[in-house]
């Protein structure tokens, strides 16, 4: 869990840290905009990130909270709090781009190769190890 302080912003000021984090990070050219989100997360709120939007994902496309704890890591009750936030509708843009079914396919494979910490995925491994024998 991130460690931000346990005071209390004034809603003024969260606003305002916010909508500066917006404007650095999103109204600059794609690059820096990578090179910034990789200088401000540790590779640890990286992870987080990428496991919650795959769990997102997942939940989207009707999969078990078991298969998702299974293939990501993620306790049962994160999947089943992020599932009554997307019911509920808290997330209009994620679920804006899970409708594009291109963008939907770039963000599956992005995710599976940041959740596998950069390796081939296994039938990838079986079917090389086949081909040897």
């Amino acid at each position: 869990m991130a460690q931000v302080g346990k005071q209390e912003l004034q809603p003024e000021t969260k606003a305002e840290i916010t909508r500066q984090m917006n404007g650095a990070l999103f109204a600059i050219d794609r690059r820096y905009s990578r090179a910034l989100f990789d200088e401000m997360l540790t590779d640890v709120e990286r992870l987080m990130l990428a496991k919650r939007l795959a769990t997102l994902l997942m939940l989207a496309d009707e999969q078990s909270y078991y298969r998702i704890q299974q293939s990501l890591g993620v306790s049962v009750s994160t999947s089943k709090r992020l599932h009554g936030l997307l019911v509920r509708g808290a997330f209009p843009s994620v679920e804006k781009l899970l409708r594009d079914k291109r963008r939907r396919t770039e963000l599956i494979q992005s995710i599976e190769k940041v959740v596998r910490g950069g390796l081939p995925p296994r039938a990838y491994i079986i079917k090389k190890r086949r081909n040897r024998n």
